[in-house]
């Protein structure tokens, strides 16, 4: 949605690779980022975020528990990242602070958070990602009218799965549903 990062491009940091400086997010808006999108893999987690996270726990900045936490809480991002800095500090000791945890979970986390967790931490069945795809949808159109978000729904899922017109997105679909159900039935036989 438009403006949705501005606050995060407020106060760039500048990344040099190769002797150029680039625009990059500063070390609070990085951790965020990282569990935010690491901790719950889609249909194979990337454990990578763990080694990404303490890399930036461990630099020499600092990072801005306070401006994360209602960053995070502006986003709906409380439950998966409070869960991730939970794994942090239990597996590795990772330098996060108990209180920021706690706040985390104290947050009351609203039905869109709670289903898009469920959704990336359970296994694709016969549905594969469409459960997925439907919670980015709605997070992506969460401030437009029921209207607007029904009438750009075929649009966004004929973009999503690559398919050519909106009019083969029942075919798609049903073709996709029809696999899923025949490699569930070799599995079991």
């Amino acid at each position: 949605e438009p403006g949705a990062n501005d606050d995060i491009w407020k106060r760039p940091a500048k990344t040099e690779i190769s002797g150029r400086f680039f625009p990059s997010m500063d070390e609070t808006d990085s951790l965020w980022h990282v569990c935010s999108h690491g901790a719950i893999g889609d249909e194979i987690p990337a454990i990578r975020w763990v080694a990404d996270a303490w890399t930036i726990l461990q630099s020499k900045r600092a990072i801005d528990w306070d401006r994360l936490v209602k960053t995070t809480q502006r986003r709906h991002l409380t439950l998966v990242v409070g869960r991730a800095f939970s794994f942090l500090r239990a597996e590795f000791n990772a330098p996060v602070p108990a209180g920021v945890v706690e706040e985390l979970g104290r947050t009351p986390h609203a039905w869109l958070e709670r289903w898009e967790s469920r959704v990336k931490s359970s296994p694709h069945k016969i549905l594969g990602a469409l459960p997925l795809h439907c919670v980015n949808y709605i997070r992506l159109t969460r401030h437009d009218s029921l209207w607007r978000k029904i009438a750009g729904a075929p649009v966004f899922f004929q973009r999503v799965w690559g398919v050519s017109g909106v009019r083969g997105l029942p075919v798609y679909v049903i073709k996709k549903a029809l696999n899923r159900l025949a490699a569930n039935r070799q599995q079991i036989n």
